[in-house]
């Protein structure tokens, strides 16, 4: 049981940090995007 909590706080991790680096990429990208 313990181990299965460990498992799900750790995706939810990994989830968080997916939409962080997802969200940091489209401020990098957007701008450039619009230069061209």
């Amino acid at each position: 049981m313990g181990a299965w909590c460990v498992v799900r706080d750790v995706e939810r991790q990994l989830d968080g940090l997916a939409q962080q680096s997802r969200a940091a990429l489209k401020e990098l990208i957007g701008p450039a995007v619009r230069r061209r």
